[in-house]
């Protein structure tokens, strides 16, 4: 299987400004090229962890009836990264 790391979708940086707030659903790597190019051009941004988090959370709850503990699945996730 290939790797798509190094390759964004954008193809003209140019419509990126620092006002943006940017988001990758992506979450290996933490910091997707696409994001590596919203913060050269000053934007906020965010990976998708916590959206991998919250539907890990709500298919735990579905199956189990019971809250996820997100506190310590974050703790121990970010040791794998």
């Amino acid at each position: 299987m290939g790797t798509l790391e190094g390759i964004s979708a954008l193809p003209d940086t140019s419509v990126l400004r620092p006002d943006l707030f940017v988001s990758d659903v992506v979450y290996a790597p933490k910091k997707s090229h696409f994001l590596e190019q919203a913060e050269a051009a000053g934007c906020q941004y965010m990976n998708g962890l916590d959206m991998m988090y919250n539907q890990g959370a709500a298919s735990f709850k579905m199956w189990t009836g019971q809250d996820m503990p997100l506190d310590y699945v974050r703790e121990h996730m970010a040791d794998e990264s």
